[in-house]
């Protein structure tokens, strides 16, 4: 286990968080990266859930050479895998990796089979052993398909902790998931933050956090507990059990200081001349409704519908619109709201070659008010595309 570490970066949301860590892998978004650090009972329902993966496959595989119209070179290939896929040293490797690091069979079996094409790689770079690390790879898919249950629609939402945790990996459309979550305590990222709409969103949600901090993943170790100091931009990885206490203080500390801001929040907003001035508050999700009422918002002054189209390859259905925009506005009710549907800046990239003004180029006029508008750079003039 590596040593305590403080790392610094910048500061995007106050506040204190602390909890385990939790990591989604890029190559394997579906897959949660699970610690088993204070529940020990579960390891070997992990040991035994990849030996039923392996003895699955092995079946298959076995079904699969006997077929008599697969060639002799293709059934060699299957016998490859097969005994790849039950030679004992591997078998051995993710028992042990489970065991030692205290985490779930999916996680192991990436770890472990990491490693072996780091061996192989690392032994020359012929035909033979790029093959053989083709090999590797595909063994690997296959088993963390079937410990995934084969599922298309498996999400890491299904599978998070409950307990505790800090997240370590994000984007705009993940964190939409997450920070519905209870046991979200801190959020710390490799990604710089600047003017960034997951930084605006960050800032929202009030979920302590800290961007920016360099050779973040490589110094993280499995089950590690981490403080998010979003006060000072510090992350501070495995701290002294003294250290935690310390910041579960002045984490309290932090919380009763702004309680006092919202003394009176309830009460309308009046001029020192007496007039009346309504307060609103910008959201981005249905979620974020309940913090405009936290500081007093009366109305939602701007529904921003631009997450619906990150992170994505298609467009955004008319059943989605309706989903959202009927479960936003009702959570609002009775404040008054006002929908952008999709802002159609030049910073928003198109969508699969769609361009990001769902109309015609040649049209001379705006859509929206008839405005003639051929100096602008999309078919919507700036007034009707900041949505009026």
């Amino acid at each position: 286990m590596n040593q305590r570490k403080v790392l610094s970066g910048e500061k995007v949301t106050g506040g204190i968080g602390i909890g385990r860590l939790y990591y989604i892998d890029r190559d394997f978004v579906s897959i949660p990266h699970l610690s088993f650090e204070d529940k020990p009972e579960l390891l070997e329902t992990e040991v035994q859930r990849f030996i039923d993966a392996v003895d699955f496959l092995e079946n298959e595989l076995s079904k699969f050479q006997k077929d008599r119209n697969i060639d002799a070179e293709t059934r060699s290939i299957l016998e490859a895998h097969r005994m790849m896929l039950t030679d004992p040293m591997l078998s051995q490797y993710v028992k042990k990796e489970i065991h030692e690091h205290h985490i779930n069979a999916e996680w192991a079996v990436l770890n472990v089979f990491q490693k072996l094409v780091e061996i192989l790689s690392g032994s020359g770079n012929n035909y033979y052993i790029k093959a053989k690390v083709a090999d590797l790879d595909i063994v690997r898919d296959k088993l963390v398909s079937e410990l995934m249950g084969e599922k298309e629609d498996v999400s890491f939402a299904d599978a998070l902790p409950e307990e505790d945790f800090v997240i370590c990996t994000l984007t705009v459309s993940e964190l939409n998931i997450l920070s519905k979550n209870p046991f979200v305590k801190g959020i710390v990222l490799e990604a710089p933050g600047g003017v960034s709409h997951l930084t605006v969103v960050l800032r929202v949600l009030e979920i302590p956090s800290v961007m920016g901090v360099p050779s973040l993943i490589s110094e993280l170790d499995f089950g590690d507990i981490i403080i998010v100091d979003g006060v000072k931009g510090e992350v501070i990885l495995r701290p002294e059990r003294q250290e935690v206490k310390k910041y579960i203080r002045k984490k309290q500390k932090f919380e009763q200081y702004f309680a006092k801001f919202l003394t009176g929040v309830e009460e309308p907003a009046v001029s020192k001349d007496g007039h009346k001035m309504g307060v609103g508050g910008n959201i981005d999700q249905a979620g974020e409704v309940d913090l405009v009422r936290k500081y007093g918002g009366e109305f939602i002054g701007l529904f921003r519908t631009e997450l619906m189209f990150l992170d994505r390859k298609d467009i955004p259905t008319e059943e989605e619109h309706t989903e959202l925009y009927y479960n936003t506005l009702h959570q609002a009710l009775p404040m008054r709201s006002t929908i952008r549907i999709l802002d159609f800046g030049e910073r928003y990239p198109s969508v699969q070659g769609t361009p990001r003004c769902f109309y015609p180029a040649d049209k001379r006029s705006c859509p929206c008010c008839g405005t003639w508008q051929s100096q602008y750079s999309s078919s919507f003039c700036k007034r009707c595309s900041r949505g009026g």
